[in-house]
């Protein structure tokens, strides 16, 4: 993910946003490989168009809510990992107990 760098480049630096009111698209997508299959990138959605202070705060937003999904994404695993040690724990008991 180049996020932070589009942060400190675009968003902070300001490359892109030549003159007064010059503003640069959030959120464009486009089609993967669309080039490749139809010679020419294919535009799926266009962005939002946004000056230098919204769209740092867009970027910052963005990363923000980024790093919250990794950190969820990272509790849960650890906690399916630890609720998976306790059975194998719970079940090596049973089985000791039974010999």
């Amino acid at each position: 993910l180049d996020l932070p760098k589009t942060i400190i480049n675009n968003g902070i630096s300001g490359e892109g946003f030549e003159g007064v009111g010059s503003t640069r698209p959030f959120l464009q997508l486009h089609l993967p490989f669309g080039d490749m299959l139809f010679g020419e990138p294919v535009l799926l959605f266009d962005g939002f168009h946004l000056e230098q202070p919204a769209y740092l705060f867009a970027l910052c937003f963005a990363f923000l809510f980024m790093v919250v999904v990794n950190g969820s994404f990272k509790r849960f695993i650890n906690t399916l990992k630890g609720r998976m040690g306790g059975e194998l724990h719970a079940l090596a008991l049973q089985t000791k107990a039974k010999e």
